[in-house]
């Protein structure tokens, strides 16, 4: 889902990023130099929480095994084209966003690929199944996604 919201373009905005939290999310583009970002940053005490899907050490829990009491799944969200580890627990209230985007010269050339809220201090890596990444980087994602889950939403 793709949402203007003003000035700046937010593509894939459906992780209840809201027309409040927007000019915020602009300053955080225009805080950047120019090309690719990716960053975490605090949420203003102005602005209202986000929900976050993140479980494991990331987000200051214990790691996600297999065998977890919430059950890991793996399963297709949405039109991505592999399944994501999920973990059927709710979704958690969290004051951090994660925003990743190209900043360009003028602000409305400038977009946001995705921003999402997190209870981690870094942005967490790729999903495995990502084609576009380096060995590195598939490497660095297999193992956080070994011990990590995104909430399916819903709790045992």
């Amino acid at each position: 889902m793709t949402e203007n919201h003003n000035v700046l373009k937010i593509h894939h905005a459906d992780h209840g990023i809201t027309p409040e939290h927007t000019p915020f999310i602009a300053e955080v583009v225009e805080s950047r130099i120019e090309g690719f970002f990716i960053v975490c940053v605090e949420i203003p005490p102005n602005l209202p929480s986000l929900k976050s899907a993140l479980y494991g050490p990331g987000a200051g829990d214990d790691p996600v095994g297999e065998g977890c009491l919430g059950g890991v799944s793996y399963e297709n969200r949405g039109n991505r084209p592999g399944p994501s580890r999920l973990v059927k627990m709710p979704l958690r209230d969290c004051r951090r966003v994660v925003v990743c985007g190209v900043r360009k010269e003028k602000l409305s050339e400038s977009f946001v690929i995705t921003a999402y809220g997190t209870q981690a201090t870094e942005p967490s890596p790729r999903e495995w199944w990502d084609v576009s990444m380096t060995p590195a980087e598939a490497l660095e994602a297999a193992t956080f996604w070994c011990s990590h889950a995104l909430a399916s939403g819903e709790s045992q």
